[in-house]
């Protein structure tokens, strides 16, 4: 607290100058590379990571980025204000629950099966069918097909868990992504080459979001002005061609900006 002594009239005056701090922010998100994990040395990395940190650079926000489960993610956002989420699902049943910031991918739902199983799988109607899939607890293409009936989920905790799972046979198929699963392989040592996608859905739409209940408006703005100056100046493209190459060089995928977006 500053005291600042003001002469007027011939008189002293004391006044209290109380600093105003910025709002303090709980910034969430989970494993899910090449969008955001934890490298070797417990450090952020990743395409959505590097775009909320430029984000948090120009509006001067230094509030540490810190990994949880989606399910506990979703919880915290719900229940409490001034919480970013990233990189979350835009879905119908979400659309009126948070702000939504900015668009930063369009990923591929895909089924995966251990190669040479010979599932004719072609609609989820048919994956429905089979007798165990892999999906992680909280995950949003754990809850589509909740949301469609199924009653053969298999819920773990992880991915890893799910891909050890596949490679023994414990389960069917594994509902997941491209990207997410080159990953996993790699850390797990395990050659992509043991599994084969069955079925690939329609992209799914990847934010970053805030929670709505209590949060400033102005807190929303800012995040919302400086995404789109990511967009406009080319800072987003940037980033996006860095982690390209990256994810090209690391599991031959193919990803490219389009419409506003990483498209895998």
């Amino acid at each position: 607290m500053l005291l600042l002594f003001i002469l007027s009239g011939g008189y002293a005056w004391i006044c209290r100058i109380v600093p105003v701090f910025a709002e303090e922010l709980k910034v969430l998100t989970v494993e899910e590379p090449p969008s955001s994990f934890l490298n070797d040395k417990g450090t952020p990395e990743g395409f959505s990571v590097d775009i909320v940190r430029e984000i948090q650079r120009r509006i001067n926000n230094h509030d540490p980025i810190q990994f949880v489960s989606e399910i506990r993610a979703l919880q915290t956002a719900s229940k409490y204000p001034n919480v970013v989420l990233f990189s979350f699902t835009r879905t119908k049943n979400r659309e009126d629950e948070f702000h939504w910031i900015m668009l930063l991918m369009r990923k591929p739902w895909v089924m995966y099966s251990k190669k040479g199983s010979n599932f004719n799988i072609k609609n989820l109607e048919d994956a429905g069918k089979m007798k165990r899939i892999g999906v992680v607890r909280g995950d949003v293409r754990a809850a589509h097909l909740e949301q469609m009936g199924f009653t053969n989920l298999e819920m773990v905790a992880t991915h890893e868990q799910n891909v050890k799972k596949l490679l023994i046979n414990r389960i069917q198929l594994l509902f997941y992504e491209p990207q997410g699963m080159s990953f996993v392989c790699g850390k797990l040592g395990i050659r992509m080459s043991e599994f084969e996608p069955v079925l690939k859905t329609k992209p799914s739409e990847v934010y970053i979001m805030m929670s709505k209940q209590g949060t400033n408006p102005e807190t929303v703005r800012k995040w919302r002005d400086a995404g789109r100056m990511i967009k406009e100046d080319g800072t987003f493209q940037s980033i996006a061609e860095k982690w390209s190459k990256i994810i090209y060089k690391q599991n031959r995928i193919v990803c490219e900006v389009k419409n506003g977006a990483l498209d895998f």
